[in-house]
């Protein structure tokens, strides 16, 4: 008797791994890991690799990471003294298991849902986001107002930048439904969560966050102004509480770009590096001096392994009085840590990839998420990296997983057509 497998049934299943996937990556409950491992089962179980492999291969996107992620390899095989650390982090046995755990691992989640996705499932996963988000914005209220015990705080701590990240993102779902809703009642619990969204980053103290909200409410503005149908009520009501969601935010925003300028005199009048603007100051300031001063450095880079290692003996031979800003797990800069962990080709291959990303063509519904998810890799860049922290790498990875899905029904509607 021959068992014979039900694709249509392990494409179901798949898709409902992905659901759970989008309502449990930002929590961190092992669930998310679990999602990854039954994805990858039943994703090979499906099969059709053909198809998806021509997916893949067309848009480029994906092939472009894993060849960032070759350059880390071939870094660290050939260009590190150790691979002890692999990275800044002490955690890791060696650097191969942390590339494997981390930026590979997390990423297959993009692969997955870009190849695998049903349509009507896109619906359910960008619910099943704005749920999770919802969820960790009430939580992150009630810790802010003392309602919650520290047991709980200690589940749902993100850093400032990952839940920042969480409601940028969940901001652009909102809006999304918001311009598909047709009921009065849901198209108003939408704004509202839109407005509690926006507020809870001013709030978390994420100023990278707030900068990306503001560009991204100016983009909404300018882009419905430009449209024929302004007549349209949503498309006057998303104007004015963009609006007035810009001058809140500009007015409160204020107050921490003052605190912001002081720190950065502090750095450049005292040489105090102990403050959060410091910290990203000197650790910019070591990478263009380690990065330029050094034409081995300049196109390799530094050596995965030997990044921190490298980083702390130029500080202690030429300025010791930011030998503080070693302490950080990282740069705080994905461009300048890419270079130094891959290379400048693996630098070079990031910013393709961001290009890519703006000039791939998706569903009208879609484009807002798209442009917002561009905004955050570009800008938020330049404070933090992706590839180290599993929150950002599980954002990341939805956040391509869908784009990319809504790539292949564009390109469908257009063979169809």
């Amino acid at each position: 008797m021959k068992f014979k497998i039900n694709k249509n049934y392990i494409s179901i299943l798949l898709n409902i791994v992905f659901l759970i996937f989008s309502l449990t990556f930002l929590v961190d409950s092992g669930l998310h890991r679990l999602c990854i491992y039954l994805a990858t089962l039943l994703w090979l179980i499906e099969g059709d690799f053909k198809k998806k492999f021509n997916q893949l291969y067309e848009q480029k996107i994906i092939l472009i990471y894993l060849l960032i992620i070759c350059c880390f390899l071939f870094s660290l095989t050939f260009l590190s003294s150790s691979i002890e650390n692999g990275f800044w982090y002490n955690k890791n046995p060696n650097g191969y298991y942390y590339i494997l755990n981390k930026p590979i691992q997390f990423f297959l989640m993009a692969i997955f849902i870009s190849t695998s996705l049903k349509k009507e499932y896109r619906f359910f996963l960008m619910i099943g986001f704005l749920f999770q988000v919802t969820y960790l914005s009430i939580c992150s209220y009630l810790v802010y107002f003392n309602f919650i015990d520290l047991g709980i705080r200690e589940l749902i701590y993100m850093h400032k930048n990952n839940f920042a990240v969480a409601l940028l993102l969940g901001i652009s779902v909102a809006y999304y439904f918001f311009t598909i809703s047709r009921y009065y009642i849901l198209n108003f619990l939408l704004l509202f969560l839109v407005l509690l969204f926006s507020h809870n980053i001013f709030i978390s103290g994420s100023r990278i966050g707030l900068l990306i909200l503001v560009v991204f409410y100016t983009f909404l503005i300018l882009n419905y102004m430009f449209k024929n149908n302004m007549i349209k009520m949503k498309n006057i009501i998303i104007l004015f509480s963009s609006l007035f969601l810009i001058i809140f935010l500009l007015l409160n925003f204020n107050n921490r770009i003052i605190i912001g300028k002081n720190n950065f005199l502090k750095t450049f009048n005292d040489g105090n590096y102990s403050t959060p603007i410091g910290i990203r100051i000197g650790l910019n300031l070591v990478s263009l001096e380690l990065l330029l001063g050094d034409m081995n450095n300049f196109l390799l880079g530094l050596g995965m392994g030997d990044t921190k290692t490298k980083f702390e003996k130029y500080i202690l031979e030429n300025d010791r009085n930011k030998l503080i800003i070693v302490r950080e797990p990282h740069v705080h800069n994905q461009y300048f840590q890419i270079w130094m962990d891959g290379s400048i080709i693996a630098l070079l291959l990031y910013l393709v990839f961001l290009y890519i990303l703006i000039k791939i063509r998706v569903e009208e519904g879609i484009k807002n998420f798209k442009y917002l998810a561009i905004l955050i890799f570009i800008f938020l860049g330049v404070s933090t990296i992706f590839y180290n922290n599993v929150r950002y790498l599980g954002l990341l990875s939805f956040a391509i997983g869908i784009i990319l899905s809504s790539n292949n029904e564009f390109k469908n509607k257009i063979i169809n057509t």
